[in-house]
């Protein structure tokens, strides 16, 4: 059995080091909070990149303004300007009614996929019956690029 003493110095250690772990854990959080501080701050090295690739992009944003700045540009004028958002507003519309039309025919077509073609087999020549230079569509690695592609057959962008 243990003497009074000895548990009345054991219950003193033991209130001591729970202190001490409490200051403990304090200290860690705290430093936990600086290092995640660190952590998102970029490095000087990551800085002087960012800094390097937007002066590229300042010379060559100025490259192309230098042309427009000598003087040697021919201002549209405000009814050309008209007339080619006009064009250009009624191609957008045909496009996007080919667009969906194209994705209706589509949508049917890959309901009712014949035995032993899948579906990217028979995107594959349904789009090569929409665009016009197929070579081109079937040079794209995978399928979801080529449906981006005709999907966007007769728009701009």
């Amino acid at each position: 059995m243990r003497f009074p003493e000895e548990l009345a110095a054991m219950d003193l250690e033991i209130s001591t080091l729970n202190e001490e772990t409490t200051i403990a854990k304090a200290d860690e959080k705290a430093l936990k909070a600086t290092l995640n501080t660190l952590k998102t701050t970029m490095s000087t090295l990551d800085l002087r990149e960012a800094v390097h690739a937007l002066e590229l992009e300042i010379k060559q944003i100025e490259a192309r303004l230098n042309p427009l700045r000598s003087g040697n540009v021919v201002p549209v004028s405000a009814e050309e300007r008209a007339l080619v958002e006009k064009e250009w507003k009624e191609a957008k519309r045909v496009g996007d009614v080919r667009r969906k039309g194209c994705m209706s025919l589509w949508a049917d077509l890959s309901e009712q996929l014949p035995e032993g073609i899948t579906k990217d087999e028979m995107w594959v020549s349904f789009a090569t019956l929409l665009c016009p230079r197929p070579s081109k569509l079937l040079r794209v690695a995978n399928t979801s690029q080529l449906k981006l592609k005709i999907g966007k057959v007769g728009t701009r962008g």
